[in-house]
């Protein structure tokens, strides 16, 4: 299950952070 999940976005983890950030603070 790791390995999936590393696999699936390991060339853009800080896109993902940086979309999860803005849907975080636009949630909350």
């Amino acid at each position: 299950m790791d390995v999936s999940t590393t696999q699936s976005q390991p060339l853009k983890p800080n896109q993902d952070g940086s979309t999860f950030s803005k849907k975080k603070k636009r949630f909350l």
